[in-house]
C-alpha cells in the first residue's frame, strides 16, 4: 500500500481510499474509510466514519444467509414431501 501511496503523491492522483477498523478511548471500535489528494503545497486528507454504514452491510448479509438457509430447507422439505406423493 505505501508504494501505491507514493506512486499516487508522484504523479498527484487521488491516494487509494483504506478501510480500517479503530479503537476509541472508550474502548469501542469504529469503521473508518481514509484517503487523499496530493496537491503542491496542501494534501488534503480525509478520515471518515463509516461504522454504521459496515453494520448495516454486516446485517444485511446475515439476513441473506439465513434466507438462502431457510430457502434450500424448504426446498428440501418440498422435495420430500413430492417424493412421498409420486411413492
Amino acid at each position: 500500500r505505501r508504494a501505491d501511496m507514493g506512486e499516487a503523491t508522484e504523479q498527484n492522483r487521488a491516494l487509494p481510499i483504506l478501510s480500517s477498523t479503530v479503537i476509541c478511548r472508550d474502548g469501542s471500535d469504529k469503521f473508518v474509510e481514509s484517503g487523499g489528494i496530493p496537491s503542491t503545497g496542501v494534501n488534503l486528507i480525509f478520515i471518515q466514519d463509516v461504522t454504521e454504514r459496515k453494520r448495516a452491510e454486516n446485517a444485511l448479509k446475515h439476513m441473506n444467509d439465513e434466507l438462502e438457509e431457510r430457502v434450500e430447507q424448504r426446498t428440501s422439505d418440498w422435495h420430500v414431501r413430492l417424493d412421498r406423493v409420486n411413492s
